[in-house]
């Protein structure tokens, strides 16, 4: 039991054995002897709400500092209770939530583990295809964490970032399957040997599939030579058919490759890939994604690494 005020009236047995005070401490303390540091506002809330609504609007969760110095994750739920139709004092209910929070804590953990694990299986995947193509070497991570910094800079969910990762780190595994000669040719490819090249993101969503990702990273694989006109391979897929990740990925692909060098070409460099995106903003590439972009680029200082 507290006052408006937040200095406590009383209290049952149970909240003195987990906060480990006795019945005349606790009645000398307030909110601000056991709350830690950043908490206090919240506690305010809380009166606050308690005073105008009659009742806690939601469960709160506050982190007490016992009188031991040690610290308790509680759930509180409280009420007014009124007398002669005016509010006298407020009544909570504590409930020990630290167990809960210690397992949410390792499970969060563990999923962050599991996620470093398969990102790095992922990398080291994705070297099988520049292996056999060292003019590329790099590439993939080089897009992937482009493609991420666009997804920042759009402010896309958590999740779609990682998927970007992801997929923009196994985009050309597709690529394992064409002959070293043609990606290591010196000239430019004849319509035969071009064709095949286009079988790459077919090729590396048939490799993916049968991996169970928590993201859709064989349809961004598969997708990222689809432009918004329709004139992309293999699937010759329009604008709303096409993905965002893909999207971005295909923007992050395009001055990755135009940036380095290529047997059939010397480097570009970042300012002939960023004219690239912008002259098809719109028709090729979509217009979100080249604004994100030229801006980390030109406003953000970006840099392409490796």
């Amino acid at each position: 039991m507290h006052d408006f005020e937040g200095h406590f009236i009383d209290a049952n047995d149970a909240a003195l054995k987990l906060l480990g005070y006795d019945r005349a401490e606790i009645t000398s303390l307030n909110f601000a002897n056991l709350l830690t540091a950043g908490q206090l506002p919240l506690a305010l809330r809380l009166l606050g709400e308690l005073k105008d609504a009659g009742s806690q609007l939601e469960r709160t969760e506050l982190r007490l500092r016992r009188k031991d110095g040690s610290l308790v994750s509680v759930e509180t739920n409280e009420s007014v209770i009124y007398r002669d139709g005016q509010p006298s004092y407020c009544i909570g209910i504590g409930r020990d939530i630290s167990e809960r929070k210690a397992a949410q804590e390792e499970l969060k953990q563990g999923y962050e583990n599991l996620q470093k694990a398969m990102l790095g299986t992922v990398e080291a995947i994705s070297m099988i295809s520049e292996v056999r193509d060292p003019y590329t070497a790099g590439h993939q991570l080089q897009v992937a964490r482009l493609a991420s910094a666009m997804g920042t800079e759009m402010g896309l969910p958590e999740k779609k970032i990682t998927a970007l990762q992801m997929a923009g780190t196994l985009h050309d595994i597709g690529k394992i399957n064409i002959p070293s000669e043609i990606l290591s040719k010196p000239g430019r490819l004849n319509q035969i040997e071009f064709d095949l090249i286009k079988t790459h993101p077919g090729i590396g969503r048939e490799i993916l599939k049968s991996i169970d990702f928590p993201w859709p990273i064989c349809r961004i694989v598969a997708q990222h030579h689809e432009r918004l006109d329709g004139s992309g391979y293999p699937s010759s897929l329009k604008d709303a058919e096409i993905c965002i990740e893909a999207k971005i990925l295909a923007v992050a692909d395009v001055v990755s490759a135009m940036s380095c060098h290529r047997p059939y070409r010397p480097a570009l460099g970042v300012d002939q890939a960023l004219e690239e995106i912008t002259r098809n903003r719109g028709t090729l590439y979509d217009p979100a994604s080249v604004d994100a972009c030229y801006k980390l680029f030109k406003e953000k200082g970006f840099k392409l690494e490796g």
